[in-house]
C-alpha cells in the first residue's frame, strides 16, 4: 500500500493575501488562479518574480572580483494535528494495528511534534580575477537535517562555473540545480512563499537513489552533474531565455553508466519591472520545462533499466505586493512511492512505469506594516498529486490546501506560520487502504529565516 511522503525540502521570504481564489478544476488541466482579475495593481511591498536561470547563472557586471561569503538558516518547528494510529487491517498489515503511520510523524522516531536545523547552508560566489567578468563560480554547502544530508553530516549542493561566451550565450557546468520548475528554481529563503514544498514536486522532481528497496543516499536537492548551454534576451519590457542540460542523472560524483539525461527549459517574460537578476520585481511569465533519462538498478541488481521523463510548464504574476503562480508537473517511470506501506522498516518502492501528475496553484500578498521595516504577509495554495500505475488498487491521490502567514523582520530575516490540511485517497483502493489513508493528520508549521 505505497504512500504519499510528506514534503521535507523547499525554498522562501515575506508576503499577505488580499484574494485567493485557487479553485482546482482537476488533472487534466492547468488550473489557473490569476483569471486576469488578479492584474490590477496593489500598492505594498516588493513582489516576488525572477528569471532564476539568469540569478543562478550570471552575475552583474559589476560583481567583485574577491569572494563573497554568504549564506543562510531555516529552523523550523513542526506537528501533526489529528493524525491517529493505525486501525484494526486485514492481512498482513494486521500486525501494524495501534502503528502510528509515518506519515503522522515528524522524524525517524514516532514523534508528532519537534525542531530542526533543517537549512544551514553556506556558499562563495564570485568571478574570476583577470577573466573580465567572463567567468564566475558557485560554491556551497548544506549542514542542516533534511533529505539531502541523510546519510552524511554535510554535502556539496553547488559546485559550478559559469562561462560567458557571449552576453546572449553563455556555458555552466559543475553541480548545480536542473532547469525544472520554477518552485525547483527559486532561491527558497529569497521567493519561496511557503514552508513546505509541494506535494506532486517532491514526488516527481526530488530524486532519491534506491537500491534492493532502500534509501542508497541523499536526495537530489534538485540537482545534477553536467553541463548546460543556456541563452537570454532581455528588452524593455519583455525578455525570453532558454536552457539545455546534459547531466549524469545522480549528483556528488561520476556516472554509473554512459546513459545521460537531458533536459531543456524556456522562460518568457511578457512584462516586466525591473532587472532580471532581482528576484522582487513585477513581471507576468510563463514558462515550460522537460526532462528525459533513464535510471538502472534502482529496483535491484536484476531489475531493468526504467526511464525517467518529466514534463511541466506554468504561469507566474506579480505586481505590488501579490504574486500568483500555477504550476502542472506531469511524469512517467521512475516514480518514487515511498514505502511499500507507511511503517518503519517497510522497503521504498519504485515504480518502473509509474505515472504522476501534479499541480499547484497559489496567490500570496505581502504589504509594510508600521514604520520599522516590518512586513505582513499571507497566502493560499492547493497543490494535487496522481499517481496511477497499471494496477488501479495501488493509484493515490494527495491534496493539500496550505495557509502561510508571514512576518518579515527587514531583509535578512522572517518568521512563518503554515496549516496545511491534507488528505491522501486511494480511489480504486479497497476500503481497508482507505481506513489507514483517513487516519493522515494535518501540519502545522513554524520556520525562522535568517539571510547571512
Amino acid at each position: 500500500m505505497p504512500a504519499h511522503r510528506p514534503s521535507t525540502l523547499s525554498d522562501r521570504p515575506l508576503p499577505r493575501l488580499r484574494r485567493a481564489g485557487a479553485r482546482a478544476l482537476g488533472l487534466g488541466a492547468l488550473h489557473l488562479p490569476l483569471h486576469l482579475a488578479l492584474l490590477f495593481t496593489l500598492g505594498g511591498a516588493p513582489a516576488q518574480a525572477a528569471d532564476w536561470l539568469e540569478i543562478h547563472g550570471d552575475l552583474p557586471a559589476d560583481a567583485p572580483t574577491t569572494p563573497q561569503l554568504g549564506g543562510f538558516l531555516q529552523i523550523v518547528g513542526e506537528g501533526i494535528v489529528g493524525g491517529e494510529r493505525a486501525p484494526a487491517l486485514p492481512g498482513a498489515l494486521a500486525e501494524q494495528e495501534g502503528v502510528l503511520p509515518t506519515f503522522n510523524r515528524v522524524g525517524p522516531g514516532d514523534a508528532t511534534y519537534g525542531a530542526s536545523v533543517r537549512r544551514a547552508r553556506f556558499f562563495f560566489r564570485g568571478a574570476v580575477p583577470k577573466t573580465d567578468q567572463r567567468v564566475s563560480y558557485a560554491l556551497s554547502a548544506e549542514f542542516g537535517d533534511n533529505q539531502l544530508t541523510r546519510l552524511e553530516p554535510v554535502v556539496l549542493t553547488d559546485a559550478a562555473v559559469n562561462v560567458m561566451i557571449f552576453p546572449a550565450l553563455q556555458l555552466r557546468a559543475g553541480q548545480f540545480k536542473l532547469p525544472t520548475a520554477e518552485e525547483a528554481l527559486e532561491s527558497n529563503p529569497l521567493a519561496a512563499r511557503f514552508i513546505n514544498n509541494s506535494a506532486g514536486l517532491t514526488a516527481l522532481l526530488l530524486e532519491n537513489p534506491v537500491l534492493d528497496g532502500k534509501y542508497a543516499g541523499g536526495a537530489s536537492g534538485l540537482r545534477d552533474v553536467g553541463a548546460q548551454l543556456w541563452g537570454r534576451w532581455d528588452g524593455a519590457h519583455q525578455g525570453l531565455s532558454a536552457a539545455l542540460m546534459v547531466s549524469n542523472g545522480r549528483i556528488g560524483g561520476l556516472d554509473v553508466d554512459n546513459e545521460k539525461d537531458v533536459t531543456g527549459r524556456i522562460h518568457a517574460t511578457l512584462w516586466a519591472e525591473g532587472d532580471p537578476r532581482d528576484p522582487h520585481r513585477e513581471a507576468l511569465e510563463v514558462f515550460g520545462w522537460w526532462l528525459e533519462g533513464s535510471r538502472e538498478g534502482l529496483g535491484g541488481p536484476e531489475a531493468p533499466r526504467m526511464d525517467r521523463r518529466r514534463r511541466g510548464a506554468g504561469i507566474s504574476f506579480a505586481t505590488g505586493g501579490l504574486q500568483a503562480r500555477s504550476e502542472l508537473i506531469d511524469a512517467v517511470g521512475a516514480i518514487d512511492a515511498g514505502t511499500v506501506s507507511p511503517f518503519p522498516g517497510q522497503p521504498v518502492l519504485l515504480l518502473a512505469d509509474g505515472q504522476g501528475l501534479a499541480s499547484s496553484t497559489f496567490a500570496h500578498y505581502t504589504r509594510p506594516i508600521g514604520g520599522e521595516g516590518l512586513s505582513l504577509g499571507g497566502g493560499l495554495r492547493y497543490d494535487r498529486y496522481a499517481r496511477r500505475t497499471d494496477r488501479p488498487t495501488d493509484e493515490r491521490l494527495a491534496q493539500t490546501w496550505t495557509g502561510d502567514l508571514t512576518l518579515g523582520l527587514g531583509p535578512r530575516a522572517h518568521l512563518m506560520l503554515d496549516y496545511e490540511r491534507r488528505s491522501l485517497h486511494a480511489p480504486a483502493g479497497p476500503a481497508a487502504a482507505n481506513a489507514l489513508l483517513d487516519t493522515l493528520g494535518d501540519r502545522l508549521s513554524a520556520q525562522l529565516v535568517i539571510v547571512l
